[in-house]
């Protein structure tokens, strides 16, 4: 620190301590000695905090999907059931092996969430973050195929709304009768 008041006491000090002279205190050892040792604790609490990085990562595009594909975002204790049944069973652009990567992040958070997972090793780390790179890059092609197949659905939900319009004003006719008619 820097005295405001210095009567020729601090200043002194503060120079013989810069210069070495003065030794420190058992106490100031120990606290210095006690920081090495909470090193282990930050690892771990670090690598707790990638993991749960790895798995917003995994979980926030793969809400985006299900909103593209007109839900809502699944709360992170449905997701994996929900994305099975949009994406993989009903849409089918996502397969079983993407979706284990889903499961595996959501996994592992729900562990570290019930007390269940009190650490992770750097390699376990390592893993994930793979498998969610390469997930996040299937996201991308997922998204072009989910995006084509939604235009799909568009373009027939305004085909039968037309249709349905146009049986309305001309009477129950086939569609060429009708499309002559308009």
């Amino acid at each position: 620190g820097i005295p405001l008041y210095d009567r020729g006491t601090f200043l002194p000090w503060k120079r013989l301590l810069l210069m070495g002279r003065i030794k420190p205190s058992p106490e100031a050892i120990d606290q210095y000695m006690k920081e090495g040792e909470r090193t282990d604790e930050f690892v771990k609490r670090r690598l707790i905090d990638t993991m749960i990085d790895i798995y917003y990562g995994v979980v926030t595009p793969t809400q985006a999907l299900m909103m593209l594909a007109g839900h809502s975002p699944p709360v992170p204790k449905t997701i994996v059931a929900e994305v099975k049944n949009v994406l993989v069973d009903k849409e089918r652009v996502m397969n079983l092996e993407e979706l284990k990567t889903l499961e595996k992040a959501v996994k592992y958070f729900k562990d570290y969430e019930h007390g269940k997972l009190k650490e992770i090793s750097g390699k376990e780390i390592d893993e994930l973050q793979k498998e969610a790179d390469a997930y996040r890059k299937k996201l991308k092609t997922i998204r072009e195929k989910l995006e084509m197949k939604m235009q799909e659905h568009l373009v027939e939900k305004l085909h039968s709304e037309m249709e349905k319009l146009l049986k309305n004003i001309f009477g129950e006719k086939s569609q060429n009768a009708l499309i002559e008619d308009l």
